[in-house]
């Protein structure tokens, strides 16, 4: 995402602006998950990091507790 992107949007949205890449959210869970040597643990996320809906909708489907 360029400068000029993110400016449109601030101005479109208004600021403070918080902006998620779903891609990124799934690259990190991967590497966390295939860091962890048993097969048997259940990784949560804690919703108090950040409860919006489509970030938790996001994470769920991705088979991590919330």
């Amino acid at each position: 995402m360029s400068i000029s992107d993110l400016k449109s949007l601030a101005d479109k949205f208004g600021t403070p602006l918080y902006i998620y890449e779903s891609q990124r959210i799934r690259e990190n869970l991967s590497a966390i998950l295939s860091s962890i040597p048993y097969q048997a643990t259940r990784v949560y996320y804690a919703a108090m990091c950040n409860n919006h809906p489509e970030i938790l909708k996001l994470i769920k489907g991705l088979s991590i507790g919330v």
